[in-house]
């Protein structure tokens, strides 16, 4: 995880991007959210999972699908 720049997926985003930012998209690193705001709302993470397919963002290329240590170490580079 070496990419300093992330987007979050909301579903709307990908459904009309064009061509040319497909290749932006592909050195950018990506957080699927839900934008829960409350427990039972997790469930939505598969629409996110969805998207995020639709744009050919790879598991790679998703921060928050990372192993825990991988994960910390990016959050702790955001802070720092």
């Amino acid at each position: 995880m070496q990419r300093r720049r992330f987007l979050s997926l909301v579903r709307q985003a990908l459904d009309a991007l064009p061509s040319p930012y497909r290749d932006w998209l592909a050195n950018v690193d990506v957080v699927i959210d839900t934008d829960s705001h409350h427990v039972s709302d997790l469930v939505r993470m598969k629409y996110g999972v969805e998207y995020a397919r639709r744009g050919w963002v790879t598991t790679d290329r998703v921060i928050n699908a990372q192993p825990v240590d991988d994960f910390m170490a990016w959050v702790g580079r955001r802070r720092g």
